[in-house]
């Protein structure tokens, strides 16, 4: 199923992915959203990539769980929390990943503003949703250390990275809200 785009496609400077940084979006109350999944793989991230950090965009006040999680597994210089915004765009200026381990979507807007920036996701197991294709390595995997592999990978290899992202960025050129409006 398609949907309205957030973001106009020519409008949107793609991320530099320059950094090691990771973004993750969404509700982390919600346990289809499955953050710890993300918040885990860190642990073996920064053992490769110790300067990597991950950004958590979500609603504060329903982070607790993820919060004891990221001091339980010593990550607090490498996991940021930051409220939730209706323009996360200010955090994909540099960002080189974005990790989407939610197993319940239709859509998944956040998954179409993180691609027409430009940015490669690791998803975990949502072929199904019509954005999944393009910019994206999708795993079968549930498992914090399959995550961190792929993580891994993209982040040490730029040209890889880079690849993924102008794959996902052109990927995006298809989701034209006046299309939308004129097939409905």
């Amino acid at each position: 199923m398609n949907n309205f785009v957030t973001y106009d496609y020519n409008q949107v400077i793609p991320s530099d992915l320059s950094s090691k940084t990771i973004i993750m979006i969404g509700r982390v109350n919600d346990k289809m959203k499955r953050f710890e999944l993300g918040v885990e793989s860190m642990k073996f991230i920064i053992r490769e990539i110790p300067e990597s950090k991950m950004i958590i965009i979500s609603n504060s006040f329903y982070n607790d769980y993820l919060v004891k999680l990221v001091n339980l597994l010593n990550l607090d210089n490498n996991v940021d929390f930051v409220e939730y915004t209706s323009t996360p765009e200010m955090y994909f200026k540099n960002v080189s990943l974005h990790i989407f381990p939610s197993i319940s979507e239709s859509f998944g807007l956040v998954l179409s503003e993180i691609k027409i920036f430009g940015i490669p996701t690791i998803l975990v197991g949502l072929d199904y949703v019509s954005i999944s294709k393009g910019g994206t390595v999708i795993l079968y995997d549930d498992d914090s250390r399959s995550i961190a592999k792929e993580a891994i990978k993209i982040l040490k290899d730029d040209k890889y990275r880079n690849k993924l992202g102008k794959e996902a960025r052109k990927s995006m050129k298809k989701f034209n809200n006046e299309l939308i409006i004129i097939n409905r």
